[in-house]
């Protein structure tokens, strides 16, 4: 009941701060941050919280992954399992990171950093997996391989064992790529075909959803906001696509009416304004671009909103928050660079989002009100 009452609330909170204004919700500009990892040949920013917290997966040059937090300055790296390294895929408010790390044996284990420290999550009986996503209860969905080598998708709560999600569509395999903090979780699941087909699967009923292609084979998601929409990607008859999924929509074409020079891309976030962020290839070089999407404002190459003078190329964007802060992963100045993008909204667009957000408190303070009144009778 607790979590039901929870996602009532800021599935409201969402919708009247979408009804404030009209006003694109993509910014016209952004201050760019780029995120420096010192002799590293990639670097991600993989995800943002709703405070503001980054997540950051990078490379070395010897191909060693390396996982941390970005400080607002600099890179912060966090420990390893052993010297094989580890990468770094979701953060939650309070600071807790989830990923991977290699084991003694060379194998990707699921980890939680709620300090520098990896805690291993255990397995669901198999010898490999990783964890990615966290929400803001600590909530961690990832994929882990079961006791037959299957990957099965997983959650592990607080301290419990980590349990299989039912979100198979008759086949042996599935993942859970992302989890809301109203309860929803977004993967993908096989088929009987041996087809895999993006699905979105609600804690709070125990019900999944198929989510269909795009006109192709195969599906997956990426990204899930608290009102249960889903980004990805999904084959059609000539590439693979960024989608955008709700229940009123059914899945959306996001290269439908235009693109960034290709058929191919995806999508990685979707904020609770149902702004989209992903990338898209330009040429047939794999040459990629890092894009924002509306519904109304269509689609937006997110190198056109920064100073082009800083040096900084946007090539993907990876996850976004409900004040519109963007990471990714580009270059700066020729290396490889993660960035942090803030935006610089419109007035009608910051009322919508500053509405959002009071809506939010008055919940809060309501619900904490709620539970002195409960301790108090116990």
């Amino acid at each position: 009941m607790r979590y039901k009452i929870r996602q009532m609330a800021l599935m409201l909170a969402i919708a009247i701060s979408h009804s404030e204004s009209d006003a694109s919700l993509i910014a016209p500009a952004y201050v760019v941050t780029p995120i420096v990892v010192p002799q590293a040949n990639y670097v991600s920013a993989e995800s943002i919280s709703s405070n503001g917290r980054i997540a950051v997966g990078a490379y070395d040059s010897s191909d060693v992954p390396l996982a941390g937090r970005f400080g607002g300055t600099n890179f912060e790296p966090v420990q390893a399992l052993t010297s094989g390294g580890a990468y770094a895929r979701s953060i939650n408010d309070s600071g807790v990171m989830v990923g991977w790390s290699f084991n003694s044996g060379g194998l990707r284990q699921p980890v939680a950093w709620f300090d520098d420290s990896p805690i291993a999550l255990g397995s669901l009986g198999g010898d490999r997996g990783e964890a990615r996503s966290i929400d803001s209860a600590g909530r961690i969905v990832g994929q882990s391989r079961n006791g037959d080598g299957l990957g099965r998708a997983f959650l592990r709560s607080g301290n419990s064992a980590m349990t299989e999600l039912p979100m198979t569509l008759g086949g042996l395999r599935s993942n859970a790529t992302a989890i809301s903090d109203t309860g929803f979780v977004a993967g993908h699941g096989s088929t009987i075909d041996n087809r895999t087909v993006a699905v979105r699967y609600d804690l709070n009923s125990s019900n999944l959803i198929e989510l269909g292609t795009l006109g192709g084979a195969n599906s997956f998601s990426n990204g899930i906001n608290d009102l249960g929409q889903i980004v990805g990607l999904s084959d059609t008859v000539d590439g693979f696509r960024p989608f955008f999924w709700s229940t009123q929509t059914g899945m959306l074409d996001i290269f439908s009416s235009s693109d960034l020079g290709s058929p191919f891309g995806s999508a990685y976030d979707v904020n609770g304004h149902g702004v989209v962020v992903g990338y898209g290839e330009i040429n047939s070089n794999f040459d990629a671009r890092a894009f924002a999407w509306t519904a109304s404002d269509g689609l937006v190459n997110l190198n056109d909103r920064i100073d082009s003078s800083l040096g900084i190329v946007l090539f993907g964007a990876a996850g976004i928050n409900d004040q519109g802060m963007i990471v990714g992963w580009g270059e700066y100045r020729g290396s490889p660079a993660g960035f942090v993008l803030k935006p610089v909204p419109e007035p009608a667009s910051f009322v919508a989002f500053a509405t959002g957000g009071f809506l939010l408190v008055i919940f809060k303070r309501h619900r904490s009100r709620l539970n002195s009144k409960r301790e108090a009778r116990s």
